[in-house]
């Protein structure tokens, strides 16, 4: 299968330099580029309903490359297919998508869940929030979104809630598909914690969790050590490997063992491990890697 597409700096890049190329522009500029990128998509007649505004888009991905309408539309879909090939996603699957950003996931899950089915939503972002509540519920009645001031240095830096004590608003055994795209990549490792005891709790029997990481097995050390991979972590951070000092949750890596026993302790299995091609692999899945886990018979 061919991997998901996903725009990134590369490491090889100098630190300072990736500094500036994740935020190159300053706000009022940024935001007059896209007011500007969203005109001329409406011209073009790329302005669909659903389609979240450019200011929106840039905030999940490569601000360059989410300027394009086609890489949005393009990235969701490849990931939905690629979800589809791991977990069998039907009309009347209850559908968990954390760190939803403005939907790009929701808009391909509509095209399966019926309304016997249900999605919801989870982001701190409370803007992607209320556009995905303003422009998909009203469409979708049974895609619901929810927003929680959650803390997090590079996503949201002036969040209250911590991630440590934090209880997601949802019900026990309520979903059948529990999703996690690049959340974990930026998440410490006692908020992950938190979040692998969440979803057992909200995972229904038989269900299962697609979540991705940067797993560092010998192979991918072996890359990173060779300058074949894209990223190098090459600090250590309560327990894992970070890109960035200054800002530790731009990108994390764990040990594949030391994941698996997170997933454990939290009552969960690893079912399948798919390393991306993030590390320079020939062989992989997606870009980055992905676990699908599913409940477990033993707390340890």
């Amino acid at each position: 299968m061919t991997a998901v597409k996903e725009v990134v700096v590369p490491a090889r890049i100098p630190l300072k330099v990736r500094r500036l190329l994740r935020n190159p522009i300053k706000p009022l500029l940024r935001e007059a580029i896209c007011q500007a990128v969203d005109c001329f998509d409406a011209i073009r007649g790329l302005r669909h309903p659903l389609l979240p505004p450019c200011r929106l888009r840039v905030r999940i991905g490569c601000f360059f490359s989410f300027l394009k309408v086609g890489e949005y539309r393009t990235i969701a879909h490849q990931f939905a297919v690629l979800l589809q090939s791991l977990v069998s996603v039907k009309p009347t699957t209850r559908f968990l998508d954390i760190g939803c950003g403005c939907g790009p996931l929701a808009i391909e899950m509509a095209e399966i869940l019926s309304s016997a089915g249900r999605y919801e939503g989870f982001d701190p972002d409370a803007e992607a929030i209320d556009w995905c509540r303003g422009h998909i519920s009203p469409v979708y009645p049974h895609f619901q979104f929810t927003q929680a001031d959650v803390a997090n240095t590079l996503y949201n830096p002036g969040g209250v809630v911590d991630p440590i004590a934090f209880r997601f608003p949802y019900a026990d055994e309520g979903f059948d598909v529990i999703v996690l795209k690049s959340v974990f990549t930026h998440m410490r490792r006692s908020a992950m914690s938190t979040y692998l005891v969440e979803i057992r709790r909200m995972l229904a029997p038989g269900g299962r969790c697609v979540a991705s990481f940067f797993l560092l097995d010998e192979v991918t050390r072996q890359a990173m050590r060779e300058g074949k991979s894209r990223f190098e972590f090459p600090y250590e951070f309560e327990g894992c490997l970070i890109a960035d000092q200054m800002v530790p949750e731009y990108l994390i890596a764990y040990d594949p063992e030391d994941i698996t026993r997170m997933v454990r302790a939290a009552g969960l299995e690893v079912e399948a491990t798919h390393f991306g091609s993030w590390s320079g692999r020939a062989d992989f899945l997606s870009f980055q890697d992905l676990l699908v886990l599913k409940s477990g018979d033993h707390v340890q």
